[in-house]
């Protein structure tokens, strides 16, 4: 077997001991800014489920608020919480992460599950969790965020659960000073894709679901929520 030598290996020891320093040196600043935010905090924090509501047959949203009654410290519109679930049904602690789907408001968070047929944690979230109960997260973290700024175009594509990043989006440049112009297609084969009369529900719990449109057979489907939809003809 070809061997690169004592000097070349301790030099990737070497080169491997500083990569290594870097990254965890970066992981420490990041749970600072964490903990440093206004509401925030570092490694984990009792939540309560405030409320539970099915949006689907197989997803759930979940409102979640602090136990301490304290703020919780800003996110940026797409990334995720890391959820930390011990049940006596469960062998060892579980560890998920669910994107966030309101917009930053300080209370209180609230993130989207797909309950998967062999999902441990996605089952015992939507079969088993009741509001009230209290679990463990961690702060928002994620580099898939939107960047928003009052002169950015946003086009948003998504497909299934994969929409949830997308509603955090939405739902904060609806917050803004941002207006959403969102559009919409009918399955019929011969659609055409038409303006909708959009108004994005506010942060809950003073939302109300609303009507969606799905979009052609056999292509990218696209959800919105919407008052009324005015179909392509």
């Amino acid at each position: 077997m070809f061997s690169p030598g004592q000097e070349v290996l301790d030099a990737w020891g070497k080169a491997y001991g500083v990569l290594a320093n870097v990254f965890i040196q970066r992981e420490g600043q990041i749970y600072q800014e964490s903990a440093d935010g206004d509401g925030g905090w570092r490694d984990r924090r009792a939540f309560r489920i405030v409320k539970k509501q099915p949006q689907s047959e197989i997803i759930s949203s979940f409102i979640l608020a602090p136990v301490d009654g304290g703020k919780v410290v800003d996110f940026k519109p797409g990334q995720y919480l890391a959820v930390y679930i011990k049940d006596e049904g469960l062998e060892h602690q579980e560890i998920r992460q669910y994107s966030l789907t309101a917009a930053p408001n300080g209370e209180y968070y609230r993130i989207a599950v797909k309950r998967e047929d062999r999902g441990l944690v996605s089952n015992y979230l939507h079969q088993k969790a009741q509001e009230g109960d209290v679990i463990d997260i961690a702060p928002p973290h994620g580099d898939f965020f939107l960047d928003v700024t009052p002169n950015t175009p946003v086009a948003l594509i998504s497909a299934g659960v994969g929409q949830t990043p997308m509603l955090g989006m939405l739902n904060t440049l609806h917050a803004g000073s941002i207006r959403p112009r969102c559009t919409g297609c009918t399955r019929r084969k011969t659609a055409r894709c038409t303006p909708l009369p959009m108004r994005w529900r506010p942060s809950p719990p003073r939302c109300r679901t609303s009507a969606v449109t799905s979009g052609t057979a056999n292509r990218a489907r696209t959800m919105w929520q919407a008052v009324t939809i005015s179909p392509a003809v």
